[in-house]
């Protein structure tokens, strides 16, 4: 797969994503670059006005830079599954009739943003 020749869904989703990790970070197009070893340029590409999607080797490098698999990079899943894991972590430190507040506040919670 070359760079710019996936679909525009999942061209805008990755970019997205990569962004969303630089700002996270505090991080600009040059420190990406420099630290993930991929090119200013395609860097640069990725959020030009007719952007590029990056090749599965830069995938690789932004990944490791941000500390997370491709897979999660592309699917977005590694942000749910670190609340997931941070919730049941809590969840687990929770007496029985504390986990019934909870997930009665949680419905009330829910049910509020649908009202």
């Amino acid at each position: 797969m070359s760079e710019g020749q996936d679909n525009k869904e999942e061209l805008m989703n990755i970019n997205d994503r990569i962004a969303f990790e630089m700002r996270k970070r505090g991080m600009t197009v040059y420190q990406l670059a420099k630290r993930s070893k991929v090119s200013k340029t395609a860097v640069k590409n990725w959020f030009s006005p007719i952007p590029n999607i990056p090749n599965e080797e830069s995938l690789q490098r932004i990944a490791k830079v941000f500390d997370m698999s491709v897979e999660e990079l592309k699917s977005g899943c590694g942000y749910e599954k670190n609340d997931s894991k941070e919730f049941l972590t809590l969840w687990k430190r929770l007496e029985p009739e504390d986990r019934k507040t909870v997930i009665k506040q949680m419905r009330e919670l829910i049910n509020y943003k649908i009202d």
